[in-house]
């Protein structure tokens, strides 16, 4: 099955359109390749996925897209024991803003996985992850002191706290105080972060965030 983390990547070329209302954002963040999509990391464990994309070529045809996602959606529930909805599908001055629900980051790789792309997202208790056998051999750099980092023993002291690990980039939003992070993610605020890509807007590698 066709999901919308494979067809985004044709569909929504050029995607770089988060910059709106995010003055306050420092310029090196800006300069990180601040990505189109941001998710969400709630209480509940939900990810809330929201896409931007400048709709306004030619080429485009809003409706074909929208029941794209929607049938690729309705398909996916049917096979799955976690359902996932679309939130909102809207197209303001030739923005098309799209918002996807996940009961679980279980089921945002689920759905965001094929063949041809690989698409993974952790988001549990630093004890959860390391008994699911992610590697926490990293060292990770405190979001509020340049100069404190940590390495996999701190890590794994930490066994209630929070972790993100994601393969892919995209700028987020935890629930909680962002208190360490991984390579090449960069801290905005005291809840949300970016992840760096390389030059063709690629992944860098695994990304970790811990927090509260």
């Amino acid at each position: 099955m066709r999901k919308l983390g494979t067809v985004a990547g044709v569909v929504f070329a050029g995607l770089a359109l988060w910059g709106c209302g995010e003055g306050d954002i420092d310029s090196k963040a800006e300069a990180a390749a601040a990505s189109n999509t941001i998710i969400e990391v709630q209480k509940d464990g939900v990810i809330v996925e929201t896409i931007a994309e400048d709709f306004t070529a030619d080429y485009y045809n809003e409706d074909e897209l929208r029941n794209m996602v929607l049938s690729e959606v309705a398909e996916f529930n049917k096979n799955s024991e976690q359902d996932i909805s679309v939130d909102k599908f809207e197209n303001k001055d030739g923005i098309i803003k799209i918002v996807m629900k996940y009961p679980s980051a279980e089921a945002y790789t689920d759905y965001n996985s094929s063949e041809f792309d690989n698409k993974q997202l952790f988001c549990g208790t630093v004890k959860e992850a390391y008994d699911e056998g992610y590697s926490l051999d990293v060292t990770l750099q405190s979001a509020g002191n340049e100069e404190e980092s940590i390495g996999k023993d701190e890590l794994l002291g930490m066994g209630e706290k929070h972790i993100l690990i994601s393969n892919v980039p995209f700028r987020v939003q935890t629930f909680g105080k962002i208190l360490y992070l991984g390579d090449n993610v960069i801290s905005l605020e005291k809840n949300k972060a970016d992840m760096e890509t390389d030059e063709n807007g690629d992944s860098l590698g695994k990304y970790y965030i811990v927090f509260k």
